[in-house]
C-alpha cells in the first residue's frame, strides 16, 4: 500500500514540475457523451475519433455532415448553403448562428474549420483486456476459453464514396478469437446510399427502429427533442444479437422524396424453456464461454424485409415504414412449454413465427417551434404512439414528450424512452425538459420524467411507477467549469420484510454531485467530484470522492490519473461512477460497501500514424455489503490491464 502511494506521489510531482510547454485541454464533452450513451461502444468510439480527427467543415459533403449526431437534414442543408454563400468557414464558431448555441456546444469538438495536419483514409485498431482476478474465475467456472479479451477493427475510406471495414471480438472465457465478427461495404452519393453488411436503422421516434443516439435522459436535457435523419447507417458495433446483417438501399428519385429498402438475415442466441429445447426468447448477452452458452448460440434464424418512404415539404417531413419478421424455429411463450406461473408472468411476451409492423411519423419545425410524433402498429397487438413539442429559443429551451406503449405491442427493435430492452410494451410516460441560459457563463438544466406500467397480474399486483427529476447548474469561468447537480429518483421495488413476505415498496433516493474542473496551466488539468446519496425513510446513505489529474505533452503524450474513495451503507445506496477506458470504451461501475480504487491511463503517439493506450486499474472493496440482511465483511480485489494500438492508414 505504501509503495502504491509512493508511485502515485512521484508521478504527481513529475507532472507538476515538468517544464514542457503544452496546451491545456478538457475532455468534459466526451464525459458528457459517455454518460449519455452509456455502453454503446460504437457510438462512443465515433465520438472520440471525431474529437481526435474532427470533420473538416470546408470540404465535408452532405453525407459526412449527416453523420454528426442530432444534426437534422435541414440544418445540414443550411450549413452547406452558408458555405456556398461565404465560400468557406473561417471559424467553426460560425456554426452557432446556424444550429444554435447549445447544439453547437455539444458538437463543437467534432468539427473544425482549420485544415487538418494529417489526412488519413483508414485505420486499424487492436485491443486487449486482461483481468488478473479473472484467471481463477475462468478456471473455477470451467469456461471453454482463456481469460483474454481480444478486439480488432479495420476501416478504410476509398475515394469515390466507397467505405469498407470489419471487426472481430472475443470476450473473456470464450475460445474462438472469431467468436463475433461483422463487416461493411458501403457506397454513398448525392442520390444513392448502399450498405452491405452490418447496419442499424433510425426511424421516427424509435418505436420501430432506434439509433445509438436515441432518447436517453441525461444532463443534456433537450437532446431527446433533437431529430435527425430517417434511414440506415453502417456500423462496426461489437454489440452482439442486436445489429442487422444484410443489405440496405436508399435513393431519392425526387429532391423531396426518399425511398428505402432493406433486408437482413440474422442468427441470434436464444433462451430455452426448462426443457432446454423450446426457444422462448433471444439472449442478448453474446457470451459463449460454457457448454450451455455454446448450445444456445445462433439457434434462431431471423429474416427481416422492409421498406420506407419519406416526403419532405417546407418546414415538415412525413414518413411511413413497414417491416416483416420471420423466425425459424418459432418463438414460443405458451402454457404448453412453460409453467402456468411463468406463462402468467410472460403473458405479453412475443410468441410466434411471423410478425408484421408499420409506423407513421412526422417532424415539423417553424419559427423555433418543433413538433414530432410517431404511431406504430403490430399485427399481434395494440398500437403505440409518442408525441413531442419543443421550443428552441436563444435564452430558453423547453420541451415535453409523451408516449404510450400498449401492453401487447410487439416491436423487436423498437425502444421506449430511456429504455434499451427489446420488445417495449405496457408503459406510459411523460418527460419534460427546461434549459435556461440567463447569462453567458451560466446554464441551468432541469428535467422531470414520470413512468408507469399499464398492466397487472397475480405476480404484479400493482402497476410499477417511477418519478424522477434532475436539476443541474453549470458555471463556466476562466479555464474552468463548476457543476452542481441534485437528482431525485422515486421508484417501487420488491422488499422482503422480517416475516419473509415480499412486498412492493415505494422509496425515494436523493443524489447530489458537486464537480469542479480547472486547467491549472498549459501542462495539466485537474478535476474533483463529490457525490452523495440518501434514501428516504431509512438509514441508507453513501458517498464517493474522486480526484482526476491529466498531463498533456503537446499531442504526443497524455497521462490520466484518478483516485476514488467510496462508502455506502449497502447495495441499495450504491452510486455509479462513469470511467473512461480506452478509445471507444467506457464503463459505469457500481460503488457500494467501503473501498477505494485508482487507475492510470497513458496515451502515447510516437508517430503521426500510430497511437497507443495503456491502462492499469486497481479496485479494492474492503467492506462489502451483499444483497442480504446480514452484513458480511470481506475483501474483494479486482485488477485489470488494458492495451490498445491504433494505426492510421
Amino acid at each position: 500500500m505504501r509503495a502504491t502511494h509512493s508511485i502515485i506521489f512521484t508521478v504527481f510531482i513529475a507532472i507538476v514540475i515538468s517544464p514542457a510547454n503544452v496546451l491545456g485541454q478538457t475532455d468534459s464533452l466526451l464525459a458528457q457523451w459517455a454518460e449519455f450513451l452509456e455502453e454503446d461502444s460504437e457510438a462512443l468510439e465515433r465520438i472520440q475519433e471525431w474529437q481526435e480527427r474532427p470533420i473538416y467543415l470546408n470540404n465535408a459533403d452532405r453525407n459526412d455532415l449527416l453523420l454528426i449526431p442530432f444534426l437534422t437534414t435541414q440544418q445540414v442543408d443550411s450549413i452547406l448553403a452558408f458555405r456556398d454563400r461565404e465560400e468557406r468557414f473561417r471559424s467553426k464558431r460560425q456554426l452557432s448562428a446556424i444550429i444554435g448555441r447549445d447544439l453547437y456546444a455539444l458538437i463543437k469538438e467534432l468539427v473544425t474549420a482549420a485544415k487538418p495536419r494529417y489526412r488519413h483514409r483508414g485505420y486499424f485498431i487492436h485491443k486487449n483486456h486482461l483481468q488478473i482476478e479473472a484467471l481463477q474465475t475462468v478456471r473455477e467456472n470451467n469456461y471453454r476459453g482463456d481469460f483474454v479479451y481480444d478486439y480488432n477493427k479495420f476501416y478504410y475510406k476509398i475515394p469515390g464514396g466507397l467505405d469498407m471495414g470489419f471487426i472481430t471480438q472475443k470476450d473473456i472465457g470464450e475460445k474462438s478469437y472469431l467468436d463475433y465478427w461483422n463487416g461493411i461495404l458501403t457506397y454513398q452519393s448525392d442520390t444513392y446510399q448502399v450498405i452491405l453488411g452490418n447496419y442499424y436503422i433510425k426511424w421516427g421516434q424509435g418505436l420501430m427502429y432506434y439509433s445509438p443516439f436515441g432518447s436517453q435522459k441525461s444532463a443534456m436535457v433537450t437532446i431527446p427533442f433533437r431529430q435527425s435523419y430517417n434511414g440506415g447507417r453502417a456500423t462496426l458495433s461489437s454489440s452482439e444479437n442486436s445489429n442487422l446483417f444484410g443489405g440496405y438501399v436508399q435513393f431519392s428519385p425526387h429532391i423531396s422524396i426518399t425511398l428505402a429498402l432493406f433486408y437482413s438475415n440474422n442468427e441470434r442466441d436464444v433462451r430455452f424453456a426448462d426443457d432446454d429445447e423450446t426457444i422462448i426468447g433471444v439472449n442478448y448477452t453474446g457470451y459463449h464461454r460454457t457448454i450451455s452458452e455454446l448450445l444456445k448460440r445462433n439457434q434462431l434464424k431471423e429474416q427481416i424485409v422492409g421498406c420506407g418512404l419519406t416526403q419532405t415539404i417546407p418546414y415538415a417531413q412525413f414518413s411511413i415504414l413497414y417491416a416483416q419478421y420471420v423466425y425459424q424455429p418459432a418463438i414460443r411463450n405458451d402454457s404448453e412449454v412453460i409453467t402456468p406461473q411463468e406463462h402468467q408472468r410472460q403473458y405479453f411476451k412475443f410468441s410466434g413465427h411471423q410478425l408484421k409492423t408499420a409506423s407513421i411519423s412526422y417532424n415539423a419545425d417553424h419559427h423555433n417551434i418543433a413538433l414530432s410524433g410517431e404511431a406504430a402498429f403490430s399485427d399481434l397487438g395494440s398500437p403505440a404512439f409518442t408525441q413531442n413539442l419543443f421550443v428552441n429559443g436563444d435564452v430558453l429551451k423547453a420541451g415535453i414528450k409523451y408516449w404510450r406503449v400498449s401492453k401487447n405491442f410487439q416491436s423487436p427493435y423498437g425502444r421506449m424512452f430511456d429504455d434499451r430492452s427489446a420488445f417495449p410494451q405496457a408503459e406510459e410516460g411523460m418527460y419534460g425538459a427546461l434549459y435556461v441560459e440567463p447569462a453567458e457563463p451560466l446554464e441551468i438544466k432541469l428535467y422531470k420524467i414520470m413512468k408507469s406500467d399499464l398492466w397487472r397480474s397475480y405476480f404484479n399486483p400493482l402497476p410499477r411507477q417511477s418519478n424522477e427529476w434532475l436539476m443541474q447548474t453549470d458555471y463556466r469561468f476562466h479555464n474552468g467549469l463548476l457543476t452542481a447537480r441534485l437528482r431525485r429518483k422515486h421508484k417501487q421495488d420488491y422488499i422482503t420484510d422480517e416475516s419473509g413476505r415480499t412486498l412492493r415498496t415505494p422509496f425515494a433516493q436523493y443524489l447530489t454531485r458537486l464537480q469542479i474542473e480547472y486547467n491549472i496551466s498549459r501542462q495539466w488539468r485537474w478535476r474533483s467530484r463529490w457525490a452523495f446519496t440518501l434514501v428516504d425513510d431509512s438509514d441508507e446513505k453513501g458517498a464517493y470522492y474522486f480526484q482526476d489529474l491529466r498531463y498533456r505533452f503537446q499531442d504526443m503524450l497524455y497521462i490520466d490519473l484518478r483516485w476514488t474513495a467510496f462508502q455506502t451503507t449497502s447495495y441499495i445506496s450504491r452510486l455509479y461512477e462513469y470511467e473512461s477506458d480506452l478509445l471507444g470504451s467506457f464503463a459505469n461501475y457500481p460503488l457500494y460497501g467501503k473501498g477505494y480504487k485508482w487507475y492510470i491511463r497513458i496515451r502515447w503517439q510516437p508517430l503521426s500514424r500510430v497511437q497507443t493506450w495503456l491502462k492499469y486499474r486497481y479496485f479494492n472493496i474492503i467492506d462489502r455489503q451483499p444483497d442480504i440482511p446480514v452484513f458480511d465483511v470481506q475483501s474483494v480485489l479486482k485488477r485489470e490491464l488494458r492495451f490498445q494500438i491504433k494505426f492510421y492508414l
